[in-house]
């Protein structure tokens, strides 16, 4: 597990910020939160564009009624308390008809999960053995490589016209406004933040871990589930060793995994968890990529510091120093990031960056 980064010049000692000093950065940067064109109702739904506007959606808790989001040309309902266990979760009811939603949420709530579920198996996927955030991933299988770039262009507005990118808009939604909503992330914004790291990631196809993985699409949603939902086979690193349950339960996204909701509304307690461990990953990656593509001349080493400690709370001690001018640069990086949906990232670092073991906590 990635637990932080540094930088080393010529022979000077090593500068680090490690787990603690991460999730304070993240928890320091968030968008500044404007309400979009829209009222949230059927006839006239929110229409967000840009970040500003999807952080507003992000924050507003979940009420008794369903709120309609306009994602390009896909109507995108976030379910309320009268959806029952679909409340909060997001649904692409562009083909629902009006008349149910208004008159039987609960059994429009059944139409989308039934019309969902019939259309994977006519895919071919097991819809009893692929949890759901790994068959969202699969529906866009043919559009992977650019997948990144075309959900930019929907929290714009703008569609990108492919058949095969159609579940992009609800999982954007769904990523944003329901995993990154106030009434799951206990944080207000830590995975919101997350998920436009990711998508830089991504784009630029960064890789990560010692054996050639790359940050995707798939890797970001796909996981395992109950022991009847192995991982996917496809995904390097997340086939479950024996006798380890822990591998793979939990994709490249904190907050696409078995058990994850419960995590989101504990995620700023004392003791850490997998969802909060993402969070931190990312962010280690995210920032080791940016601050060393934005040092042109070269003069760090940038480097990941790595340890399968899994026990950490805020109190853990590190014997670590931390760094305050390395931390002010990642704060602005982390502000930077906070301000645009734009991809900040070129990607042409990520291969530079290896893996020291370092003893990092006491």
């Amino acid at each position: 597990m990635k637990v932080g980064f540094g930088r080393s010049f010529k022979l000077a000692p090593p500068q680090y910020l490690i787990y603690a000093d991460l999730w304070a950065l993240v928890n320091q940067a968030r968008p500044v939160a404007t309400m979009p064109v829209g009222l949230g109702t059927y006839d006239r739904p929110y229409m967000p564009l840009g970040i500003a506007d999807w952080f507003w959606l992000s924050q507003q808790p979940v009420g008794p009624s369903t709120v309609y989001v306009k994602v390009a040309n896909r109507l995108i309902a976030k379910w309320g308390a009268d959806a029952g266990h679909l409340k909060s979760y997001t649904s692409d009811v562009t083909d629902v008809p009006k008349e149910l939603l208004h008159n039987d949420v609960k059994g429009a709530t059944r139409k989308v999960v039934d019309d969902n579920e019939k259309a994977d198996a006519d895919r071919g996927y097991d819809v009893k053995k692929e949890p759901v955030y790994t068959r969202k991933a699969r529906r866009v299988e043919k559009v992977y490589a650019s997948a990144a770039t075309m959900a930019r262009q929907l929290l714009w507005g703008h569609d990108s016209g492919d058949d095969d990118a159609v579940e992009l808009a609800n999982t954007m939604a769904g990523l944003l406004i329901s995993e990154g909503g106030i009434d799951r992330d206990a944080s207000k914004g830590g995975v919101f933040m997350t998920s436009f790291m990711l998508l830089d990631l991504i784009e630029r196809q960064v890789p990560y871990g010692q054996n050639g993985q790359r940050y995707t699409w798939a890797s970001m949603l796909m996981h395992a589930g109950r022991p009847d939902q192995p991982a996917p086979n496809e995904i390097p690193g997340r086939k479950p060793k024996p006798g380890d349950q822990r591998v793979g339960r939990v994709a490249k996204h904190p907050m696409a995994g078995l058990g994850t909701v419960q995590m989101g509304k504990t995620i700023s307690q004392n003791t850490a968890n997998e969802a909060r461990n993402r969070i931190v990953s990312i962010a280690t990656a995210w920032l080791a990529n940016y601050l060393a593509e934005k040092d042109d001349d070269k003069s760090f080493e940038y480097f990941y510091v790595r340890s399968v400690k899994r026990d950490i709370t805020q109190k853990t001690a590190s014997v670590l120093k931390p760094y305050e001018h390395l931390r002010q640069l990642s704060l602005l990086a982390m502000q930077t990031r906070a301000v645009s949906t734009a991809c900040l990232l070129r990607g042409d670092r990520g291969a530079t960056l290896k893996y020291r073991d370092v003893a990092v906590w006491k």
